[in-house]
């Protein structure tokens, strides 16, 4: 399965090529952003893929040198390289459909609390607190990634959700866990055009939107979708658990997003190491889905 990804992610990377700028004229941006899936891939640092001799046969007769590390280093501080690592993603996506229904989640990427990252920070975790960060993703039913973020563990889940929303094209329905049911959140979605549908922490003994602040519309349409007579919002609720499913299939795969390495420290290194993740994922349920339509 790794020799099938590598194979579809280099036939991506060079398409992608013909169409996107060089970037550099020694090195160009594919060769920066290749090198970088060729380490995620196998688990190494950065420095292990640049040493050509750790690369396949065929990829050695096809690519005559490879960056240093200071290069690469230096490079991906670029933005044309995060835009070309970006678009891999997307065009591993391009079959699917955007549909009215997506989820929001998080997902943490916790560290060793000795750990000297400064950037990194505490906040909830599977089974109670932990260092590190946090990948937010905003999901379609399709199965297909509209957005994500890194951030902090401590930051709050609803405001990189707000951000997540407000990125994002396509109206419809959001649907999340109760730590996503916020007045902030609601709104953000309300003005996109899309609802958000998450049940509150606790039901309140009086009547809708009572209490003494004044609740978004979005939020308490929210609350009558989960908790009134309709099944529709809980029906949304029920199949949130998709979203749960992706993050399981993300993980469990050679060369999948697991535990962060000892060299993937501070913002910049996350996120650019989850994105190569993301990319390599949405290449192996392309291929998935293909042999499935065969």
């Amino acid at each position: 399965m790794k020799t099938d990804v590598w194979n579809r992610l280099y036939r991506i990377v060079k398409d992608l090529a013909q169409t996107r700028p060089r970037g550099s004229r020694r090195v160009p941006d594919w060769l920066i952003v290749l090198t970088h899936l060729w380490s995620a891939i196998n688990e190494m640092p950065t420095s292990w893929a640049t040493e050509r001799r750790h690369w396949p046969l065929w990829c050695q007769k096809l690519i005559t040198s490879v960056p240093s590390s200071t290069t690469m280093s230096r490079r991906f501080k670029a933005q044309s390289v995060l835009d070309f690592l970006a678009a891999v993603l997307e065009e591993a996506q391009a079959d699917l459909p955007v549909t009215l229904w997506r989820m929001v989640d998080g997902k943490p990427l916790p560290i060793g609390g000795g750990s000297g990252d400064k950037q990194a920070g505490y906040g909830r975790a599977v089974g109670g607190k932990a260092k590190g960060y946090k990948l937010h993703v905003l999901l379609d039913s399709s199965g297909k990634i509209l957005g994500w973020r890194i951030a902090p563990m401590n930051v709050p889940e609803q405001r990189m959700a707000a951000r997540l929303l407000r990125d994002a094209d396509g109206e419809g329905y959001c649907a999340g866990d109760a730590n996503y049911h916020s007045n902030e959140l609601c709104g953000r979605g309300r003005t996109k055009g899309v609802q958000m549908v998450a049940k509150r922490r606790k039901r309140g003994s009086g009547g809708l939107g009572k209490g003494r602040c004044r609740h978004d519309p979005a939020r308490l349409r929210s609350v009558q979708m989960t908790e009134g007579p309709s099944g529709f919002g809980r029906d949304l609720l029920e199949q949130r658990d998709t979203i749960e499913r992706h993050f399981a299939n993300l993980t469990n795969f050679g060369g999948g997003l697991g535990p962060l390495p000892a060299w993937v420290r501070t913002w910049r290194r996350v996120h650019r190491w989850v994105a190569a993740k993301l990319a390599i994922y949405a290449v192996k349920e392309l291929l998935r889905r293909e042999a499935k339509a065969a």
